[in-house]
């Protein structure tokens, strides 16, 4: 459910942009962000249909389309932000600042305590997640902003369930169907829509 709904950060994206900045999409981008959209839906249908009555699957659709907009929102912040010639790492360090002091008083409000476990594994994947998984992370999809625009950029999240599926393929045994191959297709095809160079108009004659 969630590979599904956060792959239309492309589309939420390009909906912002038009609703707040006044932007209008190349059909192609457009056209190649809703197939990509369809694909990943097509991949993971039947995960996604056994959901449907599952307890809690309207709060989780929810909260996964909140999530998913918040994304498409900064990565639209933050290209105006860089076009306006704001650094994005500071931009970014300021950004996860308030994340943390607003995830602190959640936490404290919801009863949360805090806790810290002196393991090595523990210490090790919080190093990983807070550096790499978001420092740097972030770091990268901020430049990637920056090169591409936004609209663009959110596509990469179209090929992050692809990327696991390959991995689930090679260490949790996934068995692929004909949907799936069916649904790889229509994500490539998006990518090419999305990513590739328009077509540079010809110009008129001289007489």
């Amino acid at each position: 459910l969630i590979a599904v709904v956060f792959s239309a950060a492309s589309v939420f994206t390009i909906g912002i942009k038009m609703l707040f900045m006044g932007y209008r999409p190349p059909l192609r981008v457009l056209a190649g962000a809703l197939l990509g959209v369809v694909g990943i839906g097509s991949i993971f249908w039947p995960q996604v249909a056994g959901l449907t009555a599952a307890p809690g699957a309207g709060t989780g659709l929810l909260l996964s389309i909140g999530g998913t907009l918040s994304f498409s929102l900064g990565g639209n912040g933050s290209a105006r932000n860089q076009a306006h010639g704001l650094s994005g790492q500071v931009c970014t360090a300021w950004a996860m600042a308030y994340g943390a002091v607003l995830l602190s008083l959640f936490a404290m409000a919801m009863g949360s305590g805090f806790t810290f476990d002196l393991r090595v594994s523990y210490i090790g994947s919080l190093l990983y997640l807070s550096l790499i998984g978001s420092v740097l992370g972030f770091a990268c999809y901020f430049a990637l902003l920056r090169r591409i625009q936004a609209e663009r950029a959110a596509y990469a999240t179209v090929l992050f369930p692809i990327v696991a599926l390959f991995l689930s393929t090679l260490f949790e045994d996934y068995r692929w169907t004909l949907m799936a191959f069916g649904g790889i297709g229509l994500t490539l095809i998006g990518n090419v829509l999305v990513l590739g160079k328009p077509r540079a108009t010809a110009s008129p004659r001289r007489k």
